[in-house]
C-alpha cells in the first residue's frame, strides 16, 4: 500500500514538472543563445528555411543573441524593421503558402501577428525567415563573405557588410550557453 501511495505521489510530482516547462521561444522578452537556438530549430524542423546558420549569425550580430536589445525596440532578437514585417504580410499567393505552413508546422496565425508582438523570439525569428525566403527562394549563400553581402543587399541595407563579416569570423560554429528570460 505504501509503494501505491509513494508511486501516485512520484507520478503527480512528475505531471507537474513536466506541466511547469515553458516554452521560452513563445514568451516576450525572452533571450539568449539557447532561446536563439530552439527558435531557429523549431524553424528548420518546421522546414521553413535552410538558412545555413545564416540566422544565428544575424541574431548574434545585431542583437548579441537578445542580449543587447534596446528596450522599447519592436524588432525582436532579429531586429526586423517595420517594413521588413510588413513585406511578410503582403497578400501574395507565395506568401500566403508560407502562412499557410506556419499555421500547420507551428500553430501560429500569421495575419494575427502584428510589429509589437517581435519581442516574443518565435515571431521576430519567424519574421527574419519568412522574409528571408521572399528575397531568396531557399538560395541563401553557404559561404561567409557571401552571406556577408547578401545581409547588407537584402537584410540590412544600411549597415556594414565588413562588420559583419568580421564578426560572423569571429563566431563560434555552433554551441548552446546560456538561456535568459526577464
Amino acid at each position: 500500500m505504501r509503494y501505491v501511495l509513494y508511486l501516485c505521489i512520484l507520478c503527480g510530482l512528475w505531471q507537474f514538472s513536466a506541466r511547469a516547462q515553458t516554452d521560452l521561444t513563445r514568451v516576450a522578452d525572452s533571450y539568449g543563445p539557447l532561446v536563439v537556438e530552439s527558435t531557429i530549430q523549431l524553424l528548420r524542423d518546421a522546414c521553413l528555411i535552410k538558412d545555413h546558420l545564416l540566422l544565428e549569425r544575424i541574431a548574434a550580430f545585431e542583437t548579441n543573441d537578445g542580449l543587447a536589445r534596446i528596450p522599447g525596440d519592436h524588432g525582436g532578437i532579429w531586429q526586423v524593421d517595420e517594413e521588413m514585417f510588413n513585406l511578410t504580410k503582403a497578400g501574395t499567393p507565395e506568401l500566403k503558402k508560407i502562412q499557410d505552413e506556419v499555421f500547420k508546422k507551428l500553430f501560429v496565425l500569421w495575419n494575427g501577428i502584428n510589429w509589437k508582438d517581435l519581442n516574443r523570439p518565435l515571431y521576430s525569428g519567424l519574421a527574419a525567415a519568412i522574409y528571408l525566403r521572399t528575397k531568396t527562394n531557399d538560395s541563401i549563400p553557404l559561404s561567409k563573405p557571401d552571406q556577408a553581402k547578401f545581409w547588407k543587399t537584402h537584410f540590412r541595407t544600411n549597415g556594414n557588410e565588413q562588420n559583419f563579416l568580421t564578426a560572423m569570423q569571429a563566431m563560434p560554429e555552433g554551441g548552446v550557453y546560456l538561456l535568459y528570460s526577464v
